[in-house]
């Protein structure tokens, strides 16, 4: 009778062998397909940066002058930027200057302003136009600027998941206007103290 219950548990356990190796072969097929999946999204997001990167360029030739050197040129670009026929120049402006952010409110303001104005001119603005300086916070270029900030830092998060970067358990927020309007009066401030 001992025999016949080490026989039994031989079958027992052959049976479940055979069944934890067909669970593995089907886990293995499932990963197979997986990364193939994987690689298929990988080869079509390095198509879509691709082509974002070329219509970018494209925008740039057909976006007026800029960085912009005067009041005429400002004038051009903000008309061009709120042109009422379309509002495609100005969501065009916006994609155009998320793609130059940092993911940091001051770094990718300080880069979009630094696309938009040359220094020299910059030193005769201010956020409020106190002192006889252009007012930038009646500008179209305010929306614009607020925009790209916010959609770089929307884009980040969402390449990087909500649960943050990987350098970083920190997650990504979205900027508060109110600290992008901060970074933007910095750097007007100090526009002085740069070369172009």
């Amino acid at each position: 009778m001992g025999l016949v219950q080490i026989s039994d548990i031989n079958g027992i356990l052959l049976t479940a062998f055979y069944e934890v190796q067909n669970q593995l072969s089907s886990i293995a097929n499932v990963q197979t397909e997986i990364l193939k999946k994987v690689v298929s999204l990988e080869t079509d997001v390095k198509h879509i940066l691709s082509s974002s990167a070329q219509s970018c360029v494209n925008l740039k030739s057909t976006i007026p002058e800029h960085p912009v050197a005067n009041i005429v040129e400002l004038t051009t670009l903000e008309n061009w930027v709120s042109d009422l026929a379309t509002s495609e120049n100005h969501d065009a402006m916006v994609r155009y200057l998320s793609i130059i952010g940092q993911g940091i409110v001051k770094e990718s303001v300080y880069l979009i302003l630094a696309k938009l104005f040359k220094n020299r001119f910059a030193d005769s603005i201010n956020f409020t136009g106190k002192n006889g300086k252009v007012e930038f916070q009646k500008s179209v270029l305010l929306a614009v600027v607020k925009e790209a900030v916010q959609l770089q830092a929307a884009s980040a998060s969402s390449a990087t998941g909500s649960s943050g970067n990987s350098s970083s358990s920190i997650p990504l927020r979205i900027p508060s206007e109110k600290s992008i309007e901060s970074a933007i009066k910095d750097w007007f401030r100090s526009a002085k103290g740069r070369k172009d």
